[in-house]
């Protein structure tokens, strides 16, 4: 979120807050309206935790993503782990692949 958030910015510098607040605009934009209403399919949501998140910013995430309709939302921690921190993802995507 961070990073989408500054890169709509267009400022590398930008608070966390701020940066979250923006990519958080870029998430909803997706899920809402071009996944779940343009073509009905189930949406998951996945965000990489990095070791300077905070924990109530992943919290804030996740939140946003559920308001915006995604079907589920996980996080993982591949950036950490490589594919073993991405273990509930697969699950999540499985499971909701089934029904499509």
């Amino acid at each position: 979120m961070k990073l989408h958030g500054r890169d709509l910015l267009q400022d590398k510098s930008a608070p966390d807050d701020v940066a979250i607040a923006n990519g958080l605009i870029n998430l909803k934009a997706h899920t809402e309206k071009i996944i779940t209403r343009n073509f009905q399919v189930p949406c998951v949501v996945a965000s990489n935790k990095f070791a300077s998140d905070k924990q109530e910013e992943l919290e804030l995430v996740v939140k946003e993503a559920i308001e915006a309709e995604a079907s589920d939302y996980q996080t993982t921690d591949s950036w950490a782990l490589g594919g073993r921190g991405a273990g509930d993802l697969v699950k999540s995507l499985a499971e909701h692949l089934r029904g499509v």
